[in-house]
């Protein structure tokens, strides 16, 4: 069996009374269909999209009790970072928790290969061994 971020997050949200799981392929997914990663305007699509999912759960007053959990990368160079930090920051601050898990770069890799990945099983989560060696060597891990 498999178990990455979104499993642990799935399994710790009914133990967080008022949580709610926000995967990162609901903030990245819609805008690879209309502009493919690596395309001159993939990242400002994905931070204007990410945004505006983001902005109401800011000011949402109803939300303002819900524990948010996130299952993005987190490296340093990613600029999801600053939007979560003016979410636990701002006057109308949330709480969320970010699911992080470590893995050694082998294992890493083999896990782009399984079934299950990429655009063709339906999703946009990374295949490209080459495109996760350089997230790592950015990262830092």
């Amino acid at each position: 069996m498999c178990i990455g971020k979104l499993t642990v997050a799935l399994a710790l949200q009914p133990l967080l009374a008022g949580s709610h799981v926000l995967h990162n392929h609901e903030l990245i997914d819609p805008v690879g269909k209309d502009h493919p990663r690596g395309g001159p305007y993939y990242q400002l699509k994905r931070a204007e999209y990410r945004q505006s999912r983001l902005k109401p759960i800011i000011h949402d007053h109803c939300l303002r009790d819900t524990i948010f959990i996130f299952t993005d990368s987190q490296t340093e160079h990613n600029e999801c970072v600053g939007d979560y930090t003016e979410l636990a920051l701002s006057e109308h601050a949330r709480r969320f928790y970010s699911v992080i898990l470590h893995c050694e770069a082998k294992e890493n890799e083999r896990r782009l290969m399984m079934p299950g990945m990429g655009i063709e099983a339906g999703n946009g989560k990374l295949t490209d061994v080459e495109v996760l060696r350089e997230y790592r060597a950015k990262g830092g891990t």
